[in-house]
């Protein structure tokens, strides 16, 4: 198919305020004005045969198969010379530059046609063809600032050598007194127990393990209202799994339970 461009439509309407001119210059004039259209008519038609052809194997994209919630994804065309466009569903809305898309949220974009454009040489038409496809592209939770902040909050509570007693004032169920050390943070001094003995004594709290979390998600449809370009239910999974990162890696049995309304779905992790 060959298409004008918008310099080939501009000089086309130029050949209208020309016709009316030399019609009133001369009765016979407005021929010209005719005459310049069908010339750039044809010089279009002959732009476009001059253009280079596009062949099946051209109408493809490359880029990532999958992508994360609220990043933006550019694509690129199979072949530099042409220029393409794509037409994709949601999740995916058009980015500012060409061929970049913004994941608005979780779900499968459907790519539906793709098209590809060569200019011919003068500029004024070129030649496009374009191809239905059934390929898709899956928008999946940002897990990057879970792994990143998992980790160094997991580290961080796993820093061994800093201390004395590392897991002293970690827990919350109280153990044992015990003779103050230095390292022991300051706030597990029981100062009534020193008062009495007259000698600094700390208070022991025992660690938690196999602990049994459960992540409780709203999947109703106002959580579906974005925060920040984001819907509220990435961000409430984004939140839970970076707290099921900590939990797991703490020796903790992590379950997920989601409901729009009516409990429908629990998953143990």
């Amino acid at each position: 198919m060959i298409v004008p461009s918008q310099r080939a439509v501009a000089l086309a309407l130029v050949a209208a305020p020309m016709a009316l001119l030399l019609g009133v210059w001369r009765p016979d004039g407005w021929l010209l004005g005719v005459a310049w259209a069908l010339g750039i008519a044809l010089l279009v038609l002959l732009d476009g045969l001059l253009a280079p052809r596009i062949r099946k194997d051209d109408l493809r994209l490359e880029g990532p198969g999958s992508t994360e919630v609220g990043a933006t994804v550019a694509l690129a065309g199979s072949n530099p010379a042409l220029r393409y466009a794509a037409d994709f569903s949601a999740p995916l809305d058009p980015a500012p530059a060409p061929l970049a898309y913004t994941a608005a949220r979780r779900g499968t974009a459907r790519l539906s046609r793709i098209w590809a454009r060569a200019s011919g040489p003068l500029g004024l038409a070129y030649r496009q063809r374009s191809k239905a496809t059934e390929d898709s592209m899956r928008v999946l939770p940002d897990l990057r600032p879970v792994r990143e902040q998992g980790m160094r909050q997991f580290l961080r509570s796993r820093q061994f050598g800093t201390r004395i007693r590392p897991e002293s004032g970690d827990g919350t169920e109280f153990q044992a007194l015990t003779d103050f050390q230095p390292g022991m943070e300051r706030r597990a001094i029981d100062w009534k127990a020193t008062a009495r003995h007259l000698s600094l004594l700390a208070r022991e709290y025992r660690t938690e393990r196999d602990n049994s979390v459960v992540f409780a998600v709203d999947c109703g449809r106002t959580m579906s209202e974005p925060v920040a370009g984001v819907p509220r239910i990435d961000r409430a999974v984004s939140a839970a799994l970076l707290a099921a990162f900590v939990a797991l890696k703490s020796g903790d049995t992590v379950r997920l339970f989601g409901s729009p309304g009516v409990p429908r779905r629990i998953r143990a992790a």
